[in-house]
C-alpha cells in the first residue's frame, strides 16, 4: 500500500501553541490542515519551487524532438494571457504537444485524469494563437496535463501520467522508461541504530568510549531505555547517548551524522538538544558544589600528599584553579560584551578547579570573554564554598592559582615581580609549583581534545544554542571518561585513582 502522507508537526503549520499560521508572509488566522496542505502561502512557494525544478528535467528528456520551446507565452480566445510550460513540435509528423505541469498533493485515484482534463480546458483555447506563432496551421495539436506528486519521496511522475504520454505518442517506450527513472530524493531508511554492527575502532573514534562502557554510561546518566521527543520521534537510550558523544566528538554536520544514525537532520537536532538538557539539568550540580562523597578530609589529605610527592614546596595544596577562554562566533548583538581585548576574539570564559585525581571539582561559567580571572573568582562564590568545606573538615587546605588570583586564606599563588627582583629561592618555588599547576591546563586540553566540537568557534553561536551547557556537558563527559580509564593524564601523573563512575554521578558511596 502506498500512502502519500507527511508528518503534520514537521510542516510549516500546525502550531500547537496558537491557531495562527506560522509561515512567513501568510496571514491566515486559522492553521487548519486544509490550509496547510492547500492554500498556505508557504505551501504554494514549495510547490512552485518543485515545479521549477522538475520542468527542466522533463525538458531535458524531450530534448531529442525536432522542436522544443519552454515557458511560451500565449493568448486564449477570450483574450486572457497564459504561459505554457513546454511545447514539443514534430515537423515530420505535423504534430505538436502542449505540456503543462501541475504539482499537487494526492487527492485520489483520478487525480492524474482530473489534472489532464483541467489543463485541456485551460490551454485548448490557446491552440489557435500558438499555431499562428509557430506556423503550425495544419498541425494536429494535443494538450497534455502532467500531474506531479508533491510528496517528498520520488521526483518521478505518476505512472498513469507516464502511460498517458506513451499512449499519446509523445514519448517512445524508451523515453517513458527514462521519464519514470528521473533522479529520486528519498528519505533514509528507518534502520534501527545498532551498536553491534559498528567496529570497536569506529566506536572509539566516533563516540570516545569503548563498546562495553557505553551501556554502563547510559545507565549511570539516568537515560531511559526509550526516549520519546516532543515531535513523537522515538529513540533508544543508547542511540541518543551516542548522538550526544558523536556530535561533541568532532564538528560534523548533521548531514554527515544522518548517515550514521539513519535519522533526519531535524530528528538529530531535537535529540541532541534533549540529551544536552537532560545531562546538564540532572548532573550539572556536580560541578557547582564541593559537597561531594569522594571529597572527604581523608581524600583531600591524600591529594596534598600526591602534590607534595611531585615536588611542590607547599604541603597543603590539594587542587588547582584557572580560567579558560573558549572562542565563539561573533554574535549580531552585544558584541562588545563577549569580546576579549587580550585574545582579540569573541568568546566566553569558564573557571575550573582541577583535583589531583583528574576530575574537575568545580566549573563556573559561562562568563563574558572580557572578564578577568580574579573577577570570576570574586563573583563565583568559590571562596564561600571553600570556607564551608574547610570548616566542615576542621583543617585548612588551599588551592593554587596563577598570578592573576589574589592570595587569601584558601588560595595560594606564585611570588610576583615587584620593586625588588625575585630571589633564587622564590624563583625555584615558582618553577616547582608551575610543574604541578600544569595539571589544570591538561584538564582544559582534555575536554577540547576529546570533544573537538567545543573548540569549533564557527559553530559556537551564543544566541542560537546553549554554548555554556555544551561546555558543561563536555566537562562532565570528560570526568566520566577519566573514571572509566580513558585519558586520565592528571590522575596518572599524581598516581591517584578517581572514584567509580556510579559514585561520581550518584554522589554517594556504595
Amino acid at each position: 500500500m502506498t500512502v502519500n502522507g507527511a508528518p503534520v508537526r514537521s510542516l510549516h503549520g500546525r502550531s500547537k501553541d496558537g491557531p495562527a499560521c506560522r509561515a512567513p508572509g501568510c496571514e491566515a488566522e486559522r492553521e487548519a490542515l486544509s490550509h496547510v496542505l492547500g492554500s498556505c502561502h508557504k505551501g504554494n512557494l514549495l510547490r512552485n519551487a518543485r515545479h521549477n525544478k522538475i520542468r527542466p528535467m522533463i525538458a531535458e528528456v524531450l530534448r531529442g524532438k525536432d522542436g522544443l520551446e519552454v515557458e511560451v507565452p500565449c493568448i486564449a480566445e477570450n483574450g486572457s494571457s497564459r504561459r505554457v510550460d513546454i511545447i514539443i513540435i514534430d515537423r515530420g509528423k505535423s504534430q505538436a504537444w502542449i505540456v503543462d505541469l501541475t504539482v499537487r498533493y494526492e487527492g485520489g485515484e483520478q487525480q492524474a485524469t482530473e489534472v489532464d482534463n483541467e489543463k485541456k480546458r485551460i490551454y485548448e483555447p490557446c491552440v489557435r494563437d500558438l499555431k499562428g506563432k509557430y506556423r503550425m496551421e495544419e498541425y494536429e495539436v494535443e494538450v497534455i496535463g502532467l500531474y506531479i506528486l508533491s510528496e517528498l519521496t520520488p521526483y518521478g511522475m505518476d505512472k498513469k501520467t507516464s502511460c498517458l504520454l506513451l499512449m499519446s505518442g509523445l514519448l517512445s517506450y524508451e523515453e517513458t522508461v527514462l521519464m519514470l527513472s528521473l533522479p529520486k530524493v528519498e528519505r533514509p531508511l528507518k534502520i534501527p541504530f545498532d551498536l553491534d554492527v559498528i567496529s570497536d575502532s569506529d566506536i572509539w573514534d566516533w563516540f570516545r568510549f569503548t563498546r562495553e562502557n557505553i551501556p554502563r554510561l547510559r545507565e549511570a546518566l539516568d537515560i531511559p531505555e526509550s526516549v520519546i521527543l516532543e515531535n513523537r520521534s522515538g529513540f533508544d537510550g543508547t542511540e541518543i547517548l551516542c548522538i550526544l558523544s558523536g556530535r561533541l566528538s568532532y564538528p560534523s554536520r548533521y548531514t554527515t551524522l544522518s548517515l550514521i544514525y539513519c535519522r533526519s537532520k531535524p530528528e538529530l537536532s531535537m535529540a541532541f538538544s534533549w540529551i544536552v538538557g537532560h545531562v546538564d539539568a540532572t548532573f550539572g550540580h556536580l560541578l557547582m558544589s564541593l559537597d561531594l562523597c569522594w571529597l572527604t578530609a581523608k581524600d583531600i589529605a591524600l591529594f596534598c600528599r600526591a602534590v607534595r610527592r611531585k615536588g611542590a614546596p607547599l604541603r597543603d595544596i590539594w587542587c588547582f584553579i584557572d580560567g579558560t577562554f573558549r572562542p565563539c562566533c561573533r554574535p549580531k548583538e552585544d558584541q562588545r560584551t563577549i569580546y576579549s581585548g587580550h585574545y582579540r576574539l569573541h568568546g566566553l570564559k569558564f573557571q575550573s578547579v582541577m583535583a589531583a585525581n583528574g576530575l574537575v571539582v568545580n566549573l563556573d561559567g559561562p562568563w563574558p570573554g572580557r572578564r578577568h580571572d580574579s573577577g570570576m573568582l570574586a563573583e563565583s562564590g568559590l571562596i564561600k564554598l571553600l570556607t564551608t568545606k574547610m570548616n566542615e573538615i576542621g583543617t585548612i587546605y588551599r588551592i593554587y592559582g596563577d598570578p592573576a588570583y589574589p592570595i587569601s586564606e584558601y588560595l595560594e599563588g606564585p611570588f610576583r615581580n615587584g620593586a625588588l627582583a625575585l630571589s633564587d629561592e622564590q624563583k625555584d618555588f615558582n618553577v616547582a609549583m608551575a610543574g604541578v599547576r600544569i595539571a589544570v591546563e591538561w584538564g582544559f586540553g582534555e575536554v577540547v581534545q576529546q570533544f573537538a566540537f567545543l573548540d569549533f568557534e564557527k559553530n559556537m553561536k551564543v544566541l542560537l544554542q546553549p554554548v555554556g551547557s555544551l561546555y558543561t556537558v563536555g566537562t562532565l563527559l570528560t570526568n566520566c571518561r577519566v573514571r572509566l580509564g580513558h585519558g586520565g593524564k592528571v590522575s596518572d601523573f599524581f598516581g591517584i585513582a578517581p572514584p567509580s563512575l556510579e559514585q561520581y554521578l550518584k554522589n554517594r558511596l556504595d
